[in-house]
């Protein structure tokens, strides 16, 4: 059926949510598509001219544009008028030169914004290259076509048009039965059907608990996306292809299906989780008198790929292939699950999924002179933009090979970063196809140098400590500086021969009040201290104050560069909390401890004023209390050396710290570390790291398996070494060491290692 020019039609689903996101975001250009269709050898521009002027003339969807009536937005018919479709001769330059002119041209021309009221949404550029070689690039808008139709309807019908205009002869072609129009009158009355509200019931079911995916992210998410893309170029040879048919067709599956098994399970690599969620677009032609209608009829359908039980890879692809077959028995408009589910789809990501696997199959035509390429990854780069944070659009190409685009957001992700991960689905995919019996757990991802990276280069901790216990170093620490100031609060003030005599003579024949030396103490003080000394001098004390902090005491003290000169300022329950870094590690460097009351170290204020009239240079405690320091007025403290652990510093906090401190230090430890297990520099900006392991200590970013995961990805953090406490206790789980003998530590915490060996907790 043909509209009369002029008349307005309503508009599908799927133009009504793009139409929409265009005007809620009128520069964005993603929805910007660039094209070529290509032929070999010599070309009678003027029958290809007239081809594609025929082509618009046969299908309304190419010469429609968009206006609001009523206050609702419709499409607008006009009547055909022919392109001007000027040639651009690149021939008499090199094949480098010509290519690099071609994709600057089309890149030019897909950034310039659309005009959906005035149109066209279809721009072609004709370019001949060298060697009798001609492109014709169509820049087109998403509102007007997609990929199936493309290489289904449009390469077909140009093809047979240009011979027969080209021989002299009239179009062999009849006039199409249907229009867009057509399609979205029949769709606007198929999605009020009970068969459509009862697959809905199917996706609420699905789609309720679905988990968000974890990718682990350069920066953070910006509040408004700008959906700034970047591209690098993907190619599969025909062998690999091939062979990875096989496998499909062993398990009873499509290429696609297999491709999409690796792609599900590289984001669960990348994730670290067992439950992934995914897109790939599907028709929504449901019946077979509008399959040769052109326009945007695809919708996301959404997948949920199960990843745990350790399936072989086979299995995995059967997995993929049911839960992609259900999808397709319910398939939906999208934008209707969205709106089923309430879910926000103006929100800076996606409401469902944030990535995407699209293989375009072969265009069918048997004239090998012609071909189509949808996914061009150099067009797609100079253009820069993207639709979700990560998508990996591929094309099936004549020769048998497999060649399109990785697709990600620039502002979330950095280009190394991609790159590392597209090299990373290739190894999954290359081992996949040499041997699908393999368990998942089992195909190696990684190469041998990034593992030795993880569980050695980034462990090189080792270092020699000098020997003896803590209390015998405090007393050489005495005997070397036995009048300096050593650990005051506001009722007394001891030197180091002072503090070492005082504990000496407290290890009495009742022994140490060793209990006291572990609870926070009822009101901050140098008895407190003193006791703690002594139950280390009497070998009586709890695992939390005994002799084996002496070396990670040390190290933690030199991170900091702690010295005879500095000033550390205790808090009551940091002595407690972190007995390392709050006492221990200042008195092996002959430093002075500053006790502050409970009611200093309530109240910033009053902190402040300590902080000054004592010249402390350096002060740790846990977030909670920076925090509560912060809000209680803790002022400006530029001399000051701020160290956190024990807990969740957010990059808030962190920003307040270091606009008030010198420097920020932020430290990993946990009840069963001894002291602080790594330490790090908080920088301005980025993410809030903790650093890496201090000396003799070891951290591993591990799967469930304890095997290393990708760099970036994210995996369960693994302690290991002295700075940890692996003997069997209750609450502690412990495993092998993943980097040599002995036992390491499972902290349940999720982390990745940034490129340069830093490590970043999931919830900073």
């Amino acid at each position: 059926m043909t509209a009369e020019a002029g008349t307005t039609a309503p508009l599908s689903v799927a133009q009504e949510a793009l139409w929409y996101a265009s005007r809620l975001s009128p520069n964005r250009l993603s929805y910007n598509e660039a094209i070529s269709l290509r032929r070999d050898g010599p070309l009678d521009v003027a029958a290809l001219r007239r081809a594609f002027d025929e082509l618009v003339r046969r299908h309304e969807a190419w010469r429609t544009t968009f206006d609001v009536v009523d206050a609702r937005p419709v499409q607008r018919v006009h009547p055909p008028a022919p392109f001007e479709l000027a040639l651009l001769d690149l021939s008499h330059l090199s094949d480098e030169e010509a290519e690099q002119r071609a994709v600057q041209l089309v890149a030019d021309v897909a950034k310039v914004l659309y005009d959906v009221r005035r149109g066209p949404l279809v721009r072609p550029r004709l370019v001949r290259f060298p060697n009798d070689h001609h492109r014709l690039y169509l820049a087109l808008h998403h509102l007007v076509f997609d990929g199936v139709i493309m290489s289904r309807v449009v390469l077909p019908e140009l093809a047979a048009l240009y011979d027969a205009f080209a021989a002299g002869e009239p179009s062999p072609l009849a006039e199409p039965a249907y229009q867009y129009a057509d399609y979205a009158a029949w769709e606007q009355e198929w999605i009020t059907s009970p068969r459509v509200a009862r697959r809905m019931q199917h996706w609420r079911r699905r789609l309720d608990t679905a988990p968000t995916l974890a990718l682990p992210l350069d920066h953070p998410r910006p509040e408004v996306p700008r959906y700034r893309g970047g591209v690098l170029p993907v190619a599969l040879p025909v062998a690999l292809v091939d062979r990875l048919r096989e496998v499909g067709q062993d398990a009873g599956a499509t290429l696609y299906q297999v491709l999409a098994t690796t792609w599900a399970l590289l984001l669960g690599r990348y994730s670290g989780q067992q439950d992934v969620v995914f897109a790939t677009p599907a028709g929504l032609r449901q019946r077979p008198e509008l399959e040769a209608v052109v326009g945007y009829c695809v919708t996301p359908v959404v997948l949920r790929v199960a990843l745990d039980g350790d399936p072989s890879f086979a299995a995995l692809v059967v997995r993929v292939r049911n839960e992609l077959l259900d999808g397709l028995d319910h398939l939906v408009p999208f934008e209707r699950v969205v709106r089923e589910l309430r879910l926000d789809a103006r929100s800076s990501a996606n409401p469902v999924y944030q990535a995407m696997i699209v293989l375009e199959p072969a265009p069918v035509h048997a004239d090998p002179s012609w071909s189509l390429q949808l996914m061009e990854s150099e067009i797609g780069d100079a253009v820069g933009t993207t639709k979700l944070d990560l998508e990996l659009q591929l094309d099936q190409r004549p020769g048998g090979h497999v060649a399109g685009r990785l697709i990600f957001d620039s502002d979330l992700m950095e280009r190394a970063t991609a790159a590392r991960l597209l090299a990373h689905w290739r190894r999954l995919v290359d081992a996949a196809a040499a041997d699908p019996s393999a368990s998942v757990d089992a195909i190696a991802m990684l190469t041998p140098a990034e593992v030795r990276r993880e569980l050695v280069t980034w462990n090189a901790t080792a270092t020699d400590t000098p020997p003896g216990a803590l209390h015998h170093r405090i007393a050489a620490r005495a005997a070397q500086q036995p009048d300096a100031p050593a650990v005051a609060d506001a009722e007394r003030a001891l030197s180091y021969r002072q503090l070492d005599e005082q504990a000496e003579a407290g290890v009495s024949a009742a022994g140490p009040r060793a209990s006291d030396a572990t609870a926070p103490p009822a009101a901050a003080s140098v008895a407190w201290v003193l006791d703690a000394l002594a139950a280390l001098k009497a070998g009586a004390a709890p695992s939390r104050v005994d002799p084996a902090p002496a070396g990670a005491a040390a190290t933690l003290g030199a991170e900091l560069g702690l010295g005879p000169a500095d000033t550390v300022l205790a808090l009551p329950a940091t002595l407690s909390a972190l007995p390392v870094a709050a006492l221990w590690a200042p008195l092996l460097a002959g430093a002075r401890v500053v006790v502050a009351s409970e009611e200093d170290a309530a109240d910033g204020t009053r902190l402040s004023r300590l902080i000054a009239a004592e010249q402390v240079s350096v002060l740790a405690a846990k977030p909670a209390a920076w925090q509560a320091l912060v809000d209680t007025g803790l002022r400006d403290a530029r001399s000051l050396r701020a160290l956190s652990g024990g807990g969740h510093l957010t990059r808030a906090l962190a920003d307040e710290l270091c606009t008030r401190c010198r420097v920020l230090w932020n430290a990993y430890a946990t009840a069963e570390t001894i002291g602080c297990a790594t330490l790090g520099l908080v920088e301005p900006t980025g993410p809030v790291t903790i650093g890496r392991p201090l000396a003799n200590t070891r951290a591993y970013v591990c799967d469930g398996a304890g095997r290393p995961v990708a760099l970036g990805a994210f995996g369960e953090l693994l302690l290991a070494g002295d700075g940890v406490d692996t003997r069997e206790r209750a609450g502690a789980t412990l495993v092998a060491d993943p980097g040599g003998a002995g036992r390491a530590l499972r902290t349940g915490e999720r982390a990745r290692r940034l490129p340069d060996g830093r490590i970043a907790l999931e919830r900073s």
